[in-house]
């Protein structure tokens, strides 16, 4: 799993991948949305009844995690497969979908500058 040359992003969950695992995309993609499904469904980190209060760290490492995650497969969607998402009909799609979600990490500081850098690019053109 990579975004360009310079960007490679090892799986790690901590369950059946306890060291980080160089995956291809496709098997990383794949485990990333299960891991995600897991993170929605636990009521420990995302509790669904009134005056359970969300876990003191959900900010700083649950909801960040999540989205550094998700910004992994919108980079490597970018670098490696935007000509194909164009063929189909599916850019605008992207882009938008894109958009608001850059719009809402840097609004909210939940991914660093750093990260976004594997995207600045496509995030200097949307803008």
């Amino acid at each position: 799993m990579c975004a360009g040359e310079s960007y490679s992003y090892l799986w790690r969950d901590g369950v059946n991948y306890r060291e980080p695992t160089n995956l291809p995309a496709n098997v990383y993609v794949k485990l990333l949305m299960k891991w995600v499904d897991s993170q929605l469904d636990d009521t420990r980190l995302f509790p669904v009844d009134l005056g359970h209060p969300f876990p003191p760290n959900f900010r700083a490492e649950v909801a960040s995690q999540i989205l550094r995650r998700m910004l992994r497969v919108y980079a490597h969607l970018y670098w490696h497969h935007y000509p194909q998402i164009c063929q189909v009909g599916l850019a605008t799609m992207l882009n938008t979908s894109f958009t608001h979600f850059t719009l809402f990490v840097t609004k909210y500081k939940m991914v660093s500058d750093t990260e976004l850098q594997v995207v600045k690019d496509v995030i200097k053109i949307l803008a």
